[in-house]
């Protein structure tokens, strides 16, 4: 069943906690509508990433994601972020995010 869904405007990190042991797919859209220059999404967990996500612009509009076989431990929290590449500027991009983590 579907653990988790989110649409959000994503100006900082977001973060989910795994509600128990387990194999979850994460998958949604990415979208940086204002063309910042922003890196990569990042999905962490424990300080490393579990993957990445190039985020689509105003050209190529969302982009989607997915990826499934995550094993997660009851309690984990996963990350969500995309930091700016502009020296400064606070370190983050507004993205819009749609997310979805389900149990496999």
């Amino acid at each position: 069943g579907v653990t988790g869904v989110q649409t959000c405007a994503l100006p900082i990190s977001l973060g989910f906690k795994v509600p128990s042991d387990g194999t979850y797919k994460i998958s949604g859209t990415l979208n940086n509508p204002w063309d910042a220059p922003a890196e990569l999404l990042h999905v962490k967990q424990n300080d490393a990433d579990i993957f990445t996500v190039t985020p689509g612009t105003s050209e190529t509009g969302p982009v989607a994601f997915e990826q499934a076989g995550v094993a997660l431990k009851a309690g984990d929290i996963i990350y969500f972020y995309c930091p700016s590449t502009v020296e400064g500027d606070g370190g983050w991009v507004s993205t819009y995010l749609t997310l979805t983590i389900t149990a496999e």
